[in-house]
């Protein structure tokens, strides 16, 4: 379950609106060759539909770096323009009914070939997972199911499920990060920012740190095996390394040629986002990551609604508010919550009594005290697994096929010359299928796929390793019975519970709980593709430790069976939704990195309104803006893959 930690964009102007009306427009780059703000707004609007009003206001939100070469804030007027023909009133899919209801089902031959049905345009979706499913989801909110045909791919045939064994610390089947480490929901602030100096250096330090350690521990372990001494690992007293670097499996022989090749691109824009940009556009980058969060939530909370009047989701809400960030210094706490004020979040500074009065098994960790925690009242956890699960059951109830296992097993994506299903989606067991559209969401494999239609370039992420320890107390906490001197049997009470009442981190650890399961997740390694013979990490070790600590009671119940996550980074930190320029009818909807349960449900709401733009052949579809679930705009080109480009 993935632990949500925010990384930044690239400067890039953005959408606001005119505080004088009720529709928006786009601020891009102006031209300094006009002198005129007016002349400037009405050049970018060239061939929209526009009535210029002579109001002076304007958002006081809007970034100064939007006001470049020579525009500034009081001069611009607000402008009403609107688009002809074009979107249908927005609507969040997870608080209206959805479009279009009938069950249909892929045909015999498209099964192996191509469907007999050429009138209707076809969009598959590759990837199964949170990205996937919802961007089933908000698309086929806004297209009729009779109209158009949507099918999601996805290879692992556990999907959708969790594990079924008894045992206590038994880690989801299905291997998605979407299962095994996402579980809360908090804002986009005050969370690991990647792209920017010190992130480099700190990745550096942390993984000068791990290497050292994994060495001596090692060591001890060959030459006194019987009396191995405490290690920085050990030690509470400091904070655990959170990075790691394994250069070596990103280029040695264990990546392949492709793998290879994704890491250089992606490396090579990281760098060059980290070091040649500065403070100035890292917030700008925040503040977007905060205004998807915003609207992410708003989705969020319509599904909270609907479940709790329809138990439609579960028998009790599946989600939760509140969250603790632990901190070991009162300025440190002091400045992360003017960090989370600053960006229009609720966040107050608690002591550590008062967060224990929260979270009762706060009390119980061996961190030296006092701690400082900040609190957000707002933020919100979920089960995401469960998440995902009920909404593909309502996807297929919309007449969108979810295909898993070895028919939705994708082998190579082929673009052909084709007038209609130029797409060819080859599967492992030999079978192929035909599309239109083509929308990647296929977590960490989606650089993969976009290389082999020639659009690596367009998709710079990389995967971003974490572990996750599962906590089972569905499976560990049934009444026991045993004997009372030998002759009677009496039942002996239960074990005392993981469950946590309120999610909180400390030291970049996360621990929520949703009903039956609890949760230890972090850690933030670049090694490589998912695959055998990993590199090695103190990660699972620490998160066992920290466990114990916190559930002293059970501390002989947890085992270091924390498992693998890898999420998609992107190398400017935002997520990369829209339609690649060069390959019409190709959508990327990846790079959330640790913030996929935290921004899919907004970022899908945006790729279904850029795939209606091209379906109504309305233009460049990464032009223009994207209305968000709460009422908010933000530029397409933000999140556009173009944006490597322009």
């Amino acid at each position: 379950m993935i632990m949500i930690g925010m990384m930044m964009d690239q400067h890039l102007c953005t959408l606001y609106g005119c505080s004088g009306c009720n529709i928006f427009c786009q601020m891009k780059l102006l031209s300094s060759s006009c002198n005129s703000p007016l002349s400037k707004v009405a050049a970018i609007l060239s061939g929209v539909a526009i009535n210029i009003q002579g109001s002076s206001s304007f958002p006081t939100a809007l970034p100064a770096s939007c006001f470049g070469n020579g525009i500034r804030r009081s001069s611009i007027v607000s402008a009403n323009f609107f688009y002809l023909n074009k979107l249908p009133t927005f609507q969040s899919s997870y608080n209206s009914g959805f479009i279009g209801t009938s069950n249909r089902q892929l045909s015999a031959d498209n099964a192996k070939n191509v469907s007999e049905d050429q009138s209707k345009p076809k969009i598959a979706i590759i990837g199964g997972g949170i990205a996937g499913v919802t961007a089933a989801a908000a698309i086929g909110a806004r297209v009729s199911s009779s109209n158009v045909e949507i099918i999601m791919f996805e290879a692992d045939g556990m999907c959708l499920g969790r594990g079924t064994s008894n045992d206590a610390n038994s880690p989801p089947l299905w291997k998605a990060a979407t299962a095994r480490n996402a579980n809360c929901v908090v804002p986009g602030a005050s969370m690991n920012v990647m792209s920017q100096r010190k992130s480099v250096m700190k990745i550096l330090r942390d993984t000068v740190k791990q290497w050292v350690e994994l060495k001596s521990e090692n060591a001890q372990r060959f030459l006194f095996p019987n009396d191995v001494k405490l290690l920085d690992i050990d030690n509470f007293e400091k904070a655990p390394p959170y990075f790691a670097f394994h250069f070596w499996h990103c280029i040695g022989p264990p990546a392949s040629s492709d793998e290879r090749a994704v890491f250089f691109t992606f490396m090579r824009r990281y760098l060059t986002r980290s070091f040649l940009t500065g403070k100035k556009e890292a917030e700008d980058r925040a503040q977007y990551i905060v205004q998807l969060t915003r609207a992410n939530r708003s989705c969020l909370d319509g599904v909270h609604k609907q479940n709790d009047a329809a138990k439609h989701a579960a028998k009790n809400s599946i989600f939760h508010r509140g969250f603790l960030s632990l901190y070991r210094s009162r300025e440190q706490a002091q400045l992360v919550a003017n960090e989370v004020n600053s960006y229009g979040e609720e966040a107050v500074v608690l002591s550590d009594e008062e967060a224990a009065l929260l979270e009762p098994h706060i009390a119980n960790l061996h961190v030296p005290r006092p701690l400082f925690a900040v609190y957000r009242p707002k933020d919100m956890v979920g089960d995401c697994a469960l998440y995902c699960k009920n909404l593909a059951e309502r996807c297929t109830s919309m007449g969108i096929q979810y295909k898993h296992d070895a028919s939705g097993n994708v082998s190579r994506i082929e673009l052909t010359s084709a007038v209609q299903g130029k797409f060819k989606i080859n599967l492992n067991d030999g079978s192929s299928y035909r599309a239109d559209i083509v929308v990647l969401a296929a977590g960490v494999r989606t650089p993969l796929f976009a290389r082999q239609l020639g659009a690596g370039y367009a998709c710079p992420t990389y995967p971003l390793r974490g572990f996750s320890l599962t906590l089972n107390d569905k499976a560990s906490n049934a009444p026991s019975v045993g004997k009372n001197n030998g002759r009677t049997k009496v039942q002996q009470p239960p074990k005392s519970s993981y469950n946590l009442s309120m999610a909180f981190s400390i030291d970049q650890i996360y621990c929520s709980s949703v009903p039956g399961i609890t949760r230890l997740t972090g850690f933030g390694e670049i090694g490589g593709f998912p695959k055998d013979g990993s590199p090695q990490s103190v990660g699972p070790y620490i998160l066992s430790r920290y466990a114990r600590s916190i559930f002293n009671e059970r501390a002989e119940d947890i085992s270091e069976t924390a498992v693998e996550c890898y999420r998609p980074i992107s190398s400017d930190d935002l997520p990369i939704v829209g339609e690649v320029r060069d390959i019409e009818g190709l959508f990327l909807h990846t790079g959330h990195g640790t913030l996929g349960w935290s921004l899919c449900s907004a970022t899908s709401e945006c790729l279904a309104q850029s795939i209606v733009t091209r379906l109504e052949r309305e233009g460049d579809s990464s032009v223009g803006l994207y209305e968000l679930s709460d009422g908010s705009y933000i530029a397409r080109s933000v999140l556009s893959p173009n944006r490597f480009t322009d």
